[in-house]
Parts: C-alpha cells; sequence; structure tokens
C-alpha cells in the first residue's frame, strides 16, 4: 500500500510541477509580448533572452525544491551524494537542461521527477528558442525595411 501512494503522490507532484512550470513560462511569453514596440530593438532582444534565463532559474529551484522536499520524506528515494539545497540546485539543472552529468543520482520515485524534469526543460528551453527567434526575426525585418531605399 504504501508503494502504491508514494507512486500517485509522486504523478501528482510531477503533474503539477510540470503544470506550473508550463503556467509559468506561458505568463512569461505573454508578458514579453505585451511588451512589444515599447523598447529600441537591441534592448529589447536583450530584455528578452535575460527575461527567459530567469523564468528558468526559477523553473530549475522550483523542480529543486520538489526533490529537496521529497527526499526529506521516507518512500521517496533520494539524490545521492546530495547533501544541501544546492546540491539539489545542481542536480536540477543537470537534469533540466538536459546536460546529465552523472555525478548526483535520482534514487526511487525521485527518477521520475527527473525524467519529466527533463522532458520539461528541453520543451521549455526550445520554447523559449523559438520565441527569441521569432523576436529576433521581426528586428531583423524591421532593420530590412529601415534600409530599403523609399520610393516617392
Amino acid at each position: 500500500m504504501a508503494f502504491e501512494m508514494s507512486s500517485i503522490i509522486t504523478l501528482i507532484g510531477v503533474v503539477s510541477l510540470t503544470a506550473i512550470s508550463v503556467f509559468v513560462h506561458y505568463h512569461v511569453c505573454r508578458a514579453l509580448s505585451r511588451t512589444r514596440g515599447e523598447h529600441p530593438k537591441g534592448h529589447r532582444l536583450i530584455g528578452v533572452i535575460l527575461v527567459f534565463l530567469f523564468a528558468h532559474l526559477f523553473e530549475v529551484n522550483l523542480f529543486a525544491v520538489a526533490y529537496f522536499g521529497f527526499a526529506q520524506l521516507d518512500g521517496f528515494g533520494q539524490i545521492t551524494n546530495a547533501v544541501t539545497y544546492w546540491d539539489y540546485v545542481y542536480f536540477s539543472g543537470s537534469v533540466y537542461t538536459t546536460l546529465g552529468i552523472g555525478d548526483l543520482t535520482p534514487i526511487g520515485s525521485l527518477r521520475t521527477f527527473a525524467t519529466v524534469e527533463s522532458l520539461v526543460g528541453l520543451t521549455l528551453i526550445t520554447w523559449s528558442a523559438s520565441y527569441a527567434y521569432f523576436e529576433m526575426s521581426i528586428s531583423w525585418r524591421d532593420d530590412a525595411r529601415s534600409a530599403s531605399p523609399k520610393s516617392d
């Protein structure tokens, strides 16, 4: 019975973390879209990248809190060699970016968190890259229009 309950709690946890991460990322994109045209083009692109970096750091920390919290509970597993909270942040960042260094390893239900986090990270990083490319293409199109000779 304990195994079944921990599996259900793990499922609820990973679905919740995924939903929160997607929700945060969606609203970051929406907020960035609303500010289009309010800043010089070069500054806007730098701002977009910085905002996405902070959003990703937030999402990494969201998973790190979950790893840290669940590792304190019986029956959910551990992250081998993780001692401090910053070890969990490091592990989460490694998983989120799909870097997977391997010096820290999930055991038990935390393996499920790591699997889902890598999918979430890959998806959200790709979403950020797509959005940044979209912003850059708008900037390049506007630059090309302003550089072309005007006909009277």
